[in-house]
């Protein structure tokens, strides 16, 4: 039996409990760090803990590794600074130490570049969340395309951002590139055995662009010139856990792609700054998964040229356009489904929550994936890591059970019930980022808004809490 250890980026949903799951599906049995010991919110994971759990291990053979997990502790501390980098520098030789004690072990692993903004940790953060974005857009575009506006603009943020805020997130960022450059070392000694660098929520010409700079240079001075870093974060450890299940199973499969027309695939997402192509091209290329014309499995994209953006705090109505290509891209997805092909739908009509009006057109149960819950990248990412698992897995109700999880989830919860819930909220002087002792109020209004939008009729039964105590996200689960 192959034994993979994972430690996970953070506790959320997507990166710890979505595992589990796609682990199970795949018939591959999985160890990862105990998600009482995660980075939250507001708690960052021990690293020496890490390192402990990693060594008392008895047989691994992988090891996915979020870099982030491990030295920050978590996500969100990358973005505030709480690294020891120290500490890191000094103990980071458990991984050579690790594979002596494993001969067999293969590790991969998954790293970030600092996103554009900080976190919205409470009302007083989300104050300066936006200033921080602009800031970064402005000091990347006033860099590279030298325009007044930009810097004009960009020295009238830097006198409504207090220095001290500033100065922790450029700090934050100068300590991140650090690790970005450690591990890329790391991979070119043969430590890691293979290592993905993923671009955080970012803007063409923004601030992270002169960070993809400084590590072009550098991997230009270790010799890794054909290394390429791409969109996402979240989606990193489904990415590396895909890969490893094609490693396993000797699985290096044909897929076709159904799209409304081809523009869609030259679009840049919000929060992205790579084309929608070259972000899909390389999760195919690090997987293993080719593409051709002629295939009986399918990933079915939607997407508009429009940028389309969600608002979180306030329910509005977003629905796709009913012309020529939608239609016949409906078409050809329930023609491919009646077929009894394998069709896994990518909803990229906007972010952070997937389309009613167009995943209603298609019966979902017939669906062999969906994804839509959060960036272009990161919902590419899950889902083709659902597309490897439904290969090899001998228990098809444990994908079609995660299937709907993921619309009971990314489509209704976060398109409806996340976002009425929170205008309630808004409009009673609550925080959506830290609701506090409102989190059993909350639970209650999402179950109201859930029975309220119940246009699938959904039968199958499930519960769900927030994990973070936040309107973000939610762990849900069917009631087998």
């Amino acid at each position: 039996m192959i034994n993979i250890a994972i430690v996970p980026l953070d506790s959320r949903p997507c990166n710890h409990s979505w595992l589990i799951k796609l682990s199970k599906i795949a018939g591959i049995n999985s160890f990862i760090y105990p998600l009482e010991k995660c980075g939250t919110l507001y708690k960052k994971a021990s690293f020496l803990d890490i390192i402990t759990w990693l060594n008392a291990l008895d047989k691994i053979d992988y090891l996915i590794l979020s870099t982030d997990g491990l030295c920050y502790g978590g996500l969100v501390q990358t973005r505030t600074g709480e690294v020891d980098l120290d500490l890191v520098k000094k103990n980071i030789n458990f991984l050579k130490d690790l594979k002596q004690k494993h001969p067999q072990l293969k590790i991969y692993s998954f790293d970030s570049i600092m996103r554009n903004s900080i976190t919205s940790l409470d009302d007083e953060s989300k104050k300066y969340y936006s200033l921080i974005w602009e800031y970064a857009v402005c000091y990347g575009r006033s860099h590279y395309l030298k325009l007044e506006k930009d810097l004009k603009r960009k020295e009238e943020l830097e006198t409504l951002i207090p220095i001290n805020v500033r100065n922790k997130y450029l700090d934050a960022r100068q300590k991140k590139l650090t690790l970005n450059k450690l591990f890329l070392k790391l991979y070119k000694d043969g430590i890691l055995d293979y290592h993905i660098l993923l671009q955080e929520d970012a803007t063409p010409y923004g601030i992270q662009k002169m960070d993809q700079d400084q590590i072009i240079n550098y991997l230009e001075e270790i010799g890794l010139n054909d290394f390429k870093f791409y969109n996402g974060t979240d989606e990193g450890g489904a990415v590396l856990l895909a890969k490893i299940i094609g490693e396993i199973y000797n699985l290096k499969p044909k897929i076709s792609l159904i799209y409304p027309n081809k523009d869609i695939l030259k679009k840049i997402h919000p929060f992205e700054d790579i084309e929608f192509e070259v972000n899909l091209l390389s999760m195919l290329k690090a997987i293993g998964i080719e593409v051709v014309d002629n295939s009986n499995i399918y990933l079915a994209i939607y997407s508009e040229n429009q940028p389309y953006n969600l608002r979180l705090d306030k329910y509005e109505i977003i629905k796709p356009n009913n012309d020529k290509d939608y239609q016949l891209f409906v078409k050809k997805v329930n023609d491919k489904l009646n077929n009894n092909d394998m069709v896994f739908l990518l909803d990229l009509l906007f972010p952070n929550g997937g389309s009613p009006d167009l995943l209603k057109n298609f019966d979902y149960h017939k669906l062999s994936g969906y994804s839509a819950w959060n960036t272009a990248s990161n919902s590419t990412g899950t889902l083709l890591c659902q597309l490897m698992a439904s290969f090899v897995t001998k228990d098809s109700k444990l994908n079609q059970d995660f299937t709907i999880e993921r619309v009971i989830d990314d489509c209704i919860y976060q398109y409806y019930s996340r976002r009425k819930t929170s205008e309630e909220l808004v409009k009673e002087g609550h925080s959506i980022n830290e609701l506090h002792e409102y989190g059993k109020y909350a639970v209650k209004k999402i179950n109201q808004y859930f029975k309220e939008f119940d246009i699938f009729n959904l039968e199958e039964k499930f519960n769900f809490f927030l994990p973070w105590n936040r309107m973000f996200e939610i762990e849900l689960n069917l009631i087998k």
